[in-house]
C-alpha cells in the first residue's frame, strides 16, 4: 500500500469518526460520559461559533482543492499520457560519416542485416501500455492529474465498432447510425452491468453506489483497474453474443433460401411416370379384402 493510500485511509477513518461523534451528540448526548459532555459544553462557551464555522469552511475548501489537484480523476483530454511513451522510448546515439554525433534518434531498422530480427508491431500494445501507465500513476498518487479519458475513449471506439458491425443502427440516428450508437453507449443501454455502463457512459448511464465511490476515493488505482477489467469482460461477452446472434440469423436465412430452391425443383425421390406403363395407383398392392 502506497503512502497515498495510507493517507486516504486515515482521512476516511477520521471523517467517519467525526461524523459518528457528531451524530451521537445531536441525537443521544446522554449516551456519552459526563466528562465528554462537560468538555463539549466548555468548548461551546469559549469558542466563537461564527469564527469556528469560518475556519471549518476554509479547511474544507482547502481540502477540496487539494483533492481536486491530487485526485487523478478523468479529464477531457489526454495531455501527458498520450505522449509519455514517445518521451520515454529508448534512444540511440547516431553518428554521421565524419564521426560527429547528430543527436538522439529513435532506434531504426536496418535492411539487409540478417542478425537483426524485424520489428513486430503488436496489436493493442499501445492501449496496454497506456492502461499500465495510468494504473501505476493512480496507485502511486502522482502529483499531476492522471488522465483516464484516453483509455475510456479506446473502449468506446471498440464498442462502437461492435455496434456498427452487427447492425444496431436503427432508430433516430443518421444514415450511418452513428448518432444512435453513440446514444446507446452514452446512456449505457448496451449492457445491464452498471459498472461497465458508467465506465463508458456519462451521468445518464447511472451512478455508482456510495461504497464504490468511497472505495474509489481511497484506492483510485485499484478501483480503476477493477472497473476496467469488468468493462472489458462485459464488452467481450457482448461482442460474443452479438456475433452468435448474427450467425444464427445468417443460418436461418440460408436455410430459408435452400428450402425455397428445393420447392422450386421436382422431388428427387419420385420416379417419373412411364408414358406406356401403369400409373402408381394401378401397380399398388391390393388389400386382403380385394384379393381373388
Amino acid at each position: 500500500m502506497s503512502d497515498r493510500s495510507v493517507l486516504n485511509v486515515l482521512l476516511g477513518v477520521l471523517a467517519i469518526s467525526t461524523l459518528g461523534i457528531g451524530t451521537v451528540l445531536a441525537a443521544a448526548p446522554t449516551v456519552l460520559p459526563a466528562a465528554v459532555i462537560e468538555l463539549v459544553a466548555t468548548v461551546e462557551q469559549t469558542v466563537d461559533a461564527e469564527r469556528a464555522l469560518l475556519v471549518l469552511g476554509g479547511l474544507i475548501g482547502l481540502f477540496a482543492l487539494w483533492r481536486a489537484y491530487f485526485s487523478g480523476a478523468s479529464g477531457a483530454t489526454d495531455r501527458g499520457i498520450g505522449t509519455a511513451y514517445e518521451q520515454n522510448r529508448p534512444r540511440t546515439r547516431v553518428q554521421n560519416p565524419r564521426g560527429d554525433r547528430v543527436g538522439d534518434r529513435p532506434p531504426t531498422r536496418t535492411r539487409g542485416t540478417a542478425s537483426e530480427s524485424p520489428a513486430v508491431e503488436v496489436v493493442g500494445e499501445e492501449i496496454t501500455e497506456r492502461v499500465d501507465r495510468t494504473t501505476r500513476a493512480l496507485k502511486r498518487g502522482s502529483a499531476g492529474p492522471v488522465r483516464t479519458e484516453a483509455v475510456v475513449k479506446e473502449l468506446r471506439e471498440t464498442l462502437r465498432a461492435v455496434e456498427m458491425a452487427h447492425g444496431r443502427t436503427d432508430g433516430a440516428g443518421g444514415a450511418d447510425g452513428v448518432d444512435e450508437t453513440d446514444e446507446r453507449i452514452r446512456c449505457g443501454e448496451w449492457t445491464d452491468d452498471r459498472i461497465a455502463a458508467t465506465f463508458l457512459g456519462d451521468e445518464s448511464a447511472g451512478r455508482l453506489s456510495i461504497w464504490h465511490r468511497f472505495r474509489n476515493w481511497l484506492f483510485p488505482g485499484r478501483t480503476f483497474e477493477r472497473r476496467l477489467d469488468r468493462t472489458i469482460a462485459e464488452l467481450e461477452r457482448y461482442a460474443t453474443e452479438s456475433a452468435g446472434s448474427a450467425a444464427t440469423v445468417g443460418e436461418t436465412s440460408d436455410a430459408r433460401r435452400a428450402g425455397g430452391a428445393v420447392e422450386d425443383r421436382e422431388p428427387t425421390g419420385r420416379k417419373p411416370d412411364d408414358a406406356g406403363g401403369d400409373s402408381g395407383e394401378d401397380t399398388a398392392t391390393p388389400t386382403e379384402g380385394t384379393r381373388a
